[in-house]
């Protein structure tokens, strides 16, 4: 019996030491995250990325989040530069470097955000990964956010009044639309967006509906201008340190591949096209208009879409991109996607 407790005692002690030279060996990845606490990019797709990331490698790989790294214009640069290992970035924060993300930004599509997250990560896969616009970094994952609406004053109520008003722009799709439409854009990062509406200096924001609630445009702004489908979608890169990725074993890259890209696209997507609802639950429950434009103003801006879409085709087309076939392409992924 003595012998039996002594085998047992040193089994114990053997997985106990087996377990924490685990865990003193295991490799931890920094995540940024640039938006407030209670945004789902924070409190859900990052966090949910991390227990992905553990699961995927037997947790030999953690991964701990990290705020205030740095500016969201940045993020592409602290990853490159090993700053961090991990983030999530807006493409339209790198005008002249993202010309293929911008078929994923173009207005009309019709789905949610998960499944059109899931559609540009199969586009990327077909079409745009060989322009390698992601160059010096991992993309583990793509996502876009909700259909992008106009969140303005009261003055603000139809196309017409549009024209000559500062509105918030983030680049990419929105910022063409914005000058078709006769805007005055002005660029700023979005957790900048609640300081340049309170102060004055801009007279709405296009973003998701989602940010009225997140980053508290629904204080700031008297009401929700809306179209089928959103005036663009924004289009994101979740990127990791090629660096860091090279120094994982073989075990682990092979775990971490098998969630990396649409795994991660769909987790992202659906983190996004929740905080939409939960952006107007808030607008509705203030009593804060949600006004649809009219069947004359939908005809003119179906005319503004038209162009843009047009000039997206011609930068794509010009990198060898085609352009109609991968627009085709996504809808038809979007449209298969459960």
């Amino acid at each position: 019996m003595k012998i039996l407790k002594k085998s047992l005692l040193g089994f114990v002690a053997v997985v106990a030491l087996g377990a924490s030279n685990i865990a003193a060996y295991a490799t931890e990845l920094t995540i940024s995250t640039w938006l407030p606490p209670s945004h789902p990019m924070t409190a859900v797709a990052m966090p949910n990325l991390a227990e992905m990331i553990s699961d995927a490698t037997d947790g030999t790989v953690t991964a701990v989040i990290k705020t205030g790294v740095g500016s969201p214009v940045r993020m592409i640069d602290f990853v490159q530069d090993g700053v961090i290992d991990i983030a999530y970035m807006f493409n339209g924060y790198n005008p002249g470097r993202f010309t293929g993300t911008k078929i994923i930004e173009l207005p009309g599509y019709e789905g949610g955000a998960e499944a059109i997250s899931v559609a540009y990560w199969r586009a990327h896969e077909k079409y745009l990964a060989k322009l390698n616009e992601h160059k010096g970094v991992k993309v583990i994952g793509l996502m876009v956010h909700g259909a992008g609406q106009l969140h303005v004053n009261k003055s603000i109520t139809d196309l017409a009044s549009l024209s000559g008003k500062k509105i918030r722009v983030g680049g990419g799709v929105m910022g063409a639309v914005a000058k078709g439409l006769g805007i005055i854009g002005v660029k700023a990062p979005g957790p900048k967006v609640y300081e340049i509406l309170a102060s004055g200096v801009a007279d709405g924001v296009m973003m998701p509906a989602g940010e009225r609630k997140f980053l508290k445009v629904n204080e700031v702004t008297d009401q929700m201008v809306q179209t089928p489908g959103g005036f663009y979608r924004g289009a994101f890169s979740i990127i990791m340190s090629q660096e860091k990725y090279d120094t994982l074993s073989n075990a682990e890259k092979a775990g971490l591949d098998k969630v990396f890209g649409e795994q991660v696209s769909a987790m992202a997507g659906s983190a996004w096209e929740k905080g939409d609802g939960q952006g107007v639950a808030l607008t509705k429950e203030t009593n804060k208009p949600i006004i649809n434009l009219s069947a004359e103003d939908e005809v003119k801006l179906d005319e503004v879409f038209a162009k843009v879409t047009k000039d997206v085709y011609a930068e794509l087309e010009a990198k060898g991109v085609p352009a109609a076939e991968a627009h085709a392409f996504i809808k038809a992924q979007i449209k298969a996607y459960k």
